[in-house]
């Protein structure tokens, strides 16, 4: 984390950006943490810590870090209706408690098209089924060991999406030898393609809200004052000639200090 902040702050991304995300990331694992171990009053003090510290972000510190009032920063505005959606269901898990079965991916309790495409988003993002099988099996008593848990969440994985293709060919049979109708190729096709297009820009989308919450670029500043010169009219300035200028500024002969603040007025 050390090393990448300088890396990636040198192509405009800003450290606080990088902070949050590495912020985030650690409260998605302790909040999985505390579903796993089924801990409810932990999980509601976790829960009040996170909203405490959430309004003192957003209303105190980040309008002092950017200079922009919350009412002003449509990003912050669309973050924090995000993380209030989040606490209320929170907030609903926590009066109700945990269910029986806490382990399992819940898209994999229905075979339908929403969530094959659903779990196969998830299976596309890096790591994150890698992280949760590790995060499952340290706190979760197993009698296999890491890499045969990772081996059996891959074979669940291809059960499930078998399943959902046979669940599709018994409810949209067609019969072997002909050929689709150009209406159902044409809706299906761009259907696909208007969703690949939106799971490529939203990353993007993602990343353009964050730095625009956390990056303020430095505002252009005209030039007080602008010359050219060649090399014989070039002078060195030494600090004799800086400790002349100083006299010269604070100097009791008014007249001079009158011309020198008319020459830095220019």
């Amino acid at each position: 984390m050390i090393i990448a902040i300088p890396f990636y702050s040198q192509f405009g991304v800003s450290v606080g950006f990088l902070v949050t995300l590495f912020l985030q990331l650690i409260l998605i694992i302790i909040d999985q943490t505390l579903y796993l171990c089924r801990n409810v009053h932990d999980k509601l003090y976790f829960r009040l810590f996170q909203i405490i510290a959430v309004h003192i972000w957003f209303f105190f510190v980040l309008p002092e870090v950017i200079r922009t009032k919350f009412r002003d920063n449509v990003a912050a505005q669309f973050w924090y209706i995000f993380k209030c959606i989040y606490f209320g269901y929170s907030s609903i898990q926590i009066r109700l408690g945990y269910s029986k079965c806490i382990v399992g991916n819940f898209l994999m309790k229905c075979f339908n098209y929403v969530n094959q495409g659903l779990y196969q988003i998830y299976l596309c993002i890096l790591f994150l089924r890698g992280l949760q099988t590790m995060i499952d099996w340290m706190f979760i008593d197993a009698t296999l060991d890491l890499m045969s848990c990772i081996k059996l969440e891959d074979i669940y994985s291809n059960v499930y999406l078998i399943k959902c293709a046979r669940w599709a060919k018994e409810k949209y049979s067609t019969e072997s030898g002909v050929p689709w109708s150009k209406a159902t190729k044409y809706c299906i096709d761009d259907s696909l393609l208007i969703l690949s297009i939106l799971l490529i820009l939203f990353p993007l989308c993602i990343l353009f809200m964050f730095i625009s919450l956390f990056y303020q670029p430095n505002p252009l500043i005209e030039p007080i004052y602008e010359m050219t010169a060649t090399d014989i009219d070039l002078v060195e300035y030494i600090d004799a000639d800086y400790n002349n200028l100083c006299t010269s500024i604070y100097s009791s002969d008014i007249e001079a200090r009158i011309g020198i603040m008319n020459f830095l007025n220019i």
